[in-house]
């Protein structure tokens, strides 16, 4: 085994590997540093077992904002956007006539919506991680506990639908969809595959590798039989599914490697 110089690492690799340590731990996970590239074997390997390595993580370091311009997990923040300001109150009579205002989509906006979240990848490993802290506009946390950052550290609050925004966090039991697999694990399937099927691919060769750990974990607790995205226990509803939205015929191209049987929804995206 050869060591890696820090100087050699990229500038988020070196913050999330000093970040590690300050949190008294002694080991990381990188996929691009822990796993061969350019080694078809070790890929496959690898992939196999990605259900345990985050599933038996402590925490998941997430760099959401991370861009060529502008590497590493630290960025310059605006005070504005973690601290509460001060507003004034029109009207007559009131007793209390300041608040303090907040924006309530502060998570739809830094985290759901970042471009690292539409990686089918990022979707599994936050899945499957027991807690993930997103390095943001400020610090997100996620666990089957909580969902809090910087502005909101004893969780997010509720938000009304009318004010444009989710009334809560999209996946906002990302962390807890194990226990609701117990209890529903048809519609818990869908959603995770509905969820999955919008998410961006580099490589075709990933759309059902992407998807073996969360499988993994769902075989665990259902013990039914996977059948390249269905399960059989569902069949043979689970064949009744269809494209939204339109697509043209110049859109429809044979692929040019073998992904999934022509009955299953996967490759269809």
């Amino acid at each position: 085994m050869r060591a890696l110089p820090m100087d050699d690492l990229s500038p988020t690799f070196r913050d999330a590997i000093m970040f590690t340590r300050r949190l008294g731990m002694r080991f990381i996970w990188i996929d691009s540093l822990c796993i061969l590239q350019d080694s078809p074997e070790d890929w496959m390997a690898e992939s196999s077992v990605m259900n345990r390595v985050y599933k038996h993580s402590v925490c998941n370091i997430a760099a959401t904002t991370v861009s060529y311009r502008s590497p590493g997990l630290y960025k310059r923040r605006d005070p504005r956007m973690v601290t509460p300001y001060k507003t004034r109150i029109q009207r007559s009579g009131h007793k209390r006539p300041y608040v303090y205002s907040l924006g309530g989509d502060t998570y739809h906006r830094a985290v759901s919506r970042a471009d690292i979240n539409s990686r089918v990848w990022v979707f599994q490993e936050r899945m499957l991680s027991p807690r993930t802290l997103h390095f943001s506009t400020q610090l997100f946390w996620e666990c089957r506990m909580l969902h809090a950052c910087e502005t909101y550290p004893t969780g997010f609050p509720r938000v009304p639908t009318s004010a444009g925004f989710d009334s809560d966090p999209p996946w906002s039991n990302c962390k807890l969809w194990m226990k609701d697999l117990q209890t529903d694990a048809t519609s818990t399937w869908q959603s995770l595959v509905q969820t999955y099927c919008t998410s961006h691919f580099t490589q075709q060769r990933d759309r059902l590798a992407a998807l073996a750990g969360l499988v993994q974990e769902i075989h665990t607790y259902t013990n039914d039989e996977y059948l390249a995205g269905l399960w059989k226990k569902e069949l043979p509803h689970a064949l009744c599914w269809m494209l939204y939205g339109t697509l043209q015929s110049s859109d429809i191209t044979r692929a040019n490697e073998y992904r999934c049987k022509s009955f299953s929804r996967v490759p269809a995206y």
